[in-house]
């Protein structure tokens, strides 16, 4: 009995998700050929699927309006901040004006190089966030870095080279620097944003 409800719900989602796309391919000037090549074209059903898995990753958030990143560190409200991300170490770059952007979360489930993640980004059309970005990130989804600690790969710490990260400890939210592994591409996410 339990099959037959699970068929039947996945019958019906994808019943409302072919129409949901048919009335969009239809808005768009779209055709019966256009619905047929999605059908029959597996890389085309790939392309499609991938933007849906990237989309579940874009936040809205706000940027600009602090004149400093201790500003922006206590705005954060986090449980344990490390004293080195500070006005002397990193500087407020996005100082003209306040702007809504869409904050992307890349991860490539794999050990990857500093230099692999940023060309991955590329790929994609972005680039790595910066210090500014991922503190304003953390201030609007809090939350969301409970799951995974989340690097900023676009500013280094002033003399270190190391990078801005946030994430959760045990029951703390925390805000840290990190020399960069390979490893860390494994489960961690990476801000970015159109360039």
């Amino acid at each position: 009995m339990k099959r037959f409800v699970f068929l039947v719900t996945m019958l019906l989602w994808a019943f409302i998700v072919g129409r949901r796309v048919l009335k969009a391919l239809i808005a768009k000037g779209g055709d019966a050929s256009d619905i047929k090549h999605i059908l029959t074209d597996d890389e085309l059903s790939m392309q499609l699927a991938e933007k849906v898995i990237e989309s579940r990753d874009i936040f809205k958030i706000t940027v600009g309006g602090f004149q400093s990143i201790l500003q922006l560190v206590e705005v954060g409200n986090y449980d344990w901040s490390e004293s080195r991300v500070n006005d002397g170490n990193f500087s407020v770059t996005i100082t003209n004006g306040v702007t809504e952007v869409d904050a992307t979360l890349v991860h490539l489930n794999r050990a990857a190089t500093e230099e692999d993640v940023v060309g991955q980004m590329k790929l994609r059309g972005l680039r790595p966030g910066i210090v500014d970005e991922l503190l304003s990130f953390a201030s609007a989804h809090p939350r969301v870095q409970e799951s995974f600690s989340i690097l900023a790969l676009g500013s280094k710490c002033q003399g270190t080279g190391e990078v801005a990260a946030i994430g959760k400890g045990v029951s703390r939210r925390w805000l840290r620097l990190f020399y960069y592994s390979s490893e860390m591409a494994i489960n961690s996410r990476f801000l970015a944003f159109r360039e």
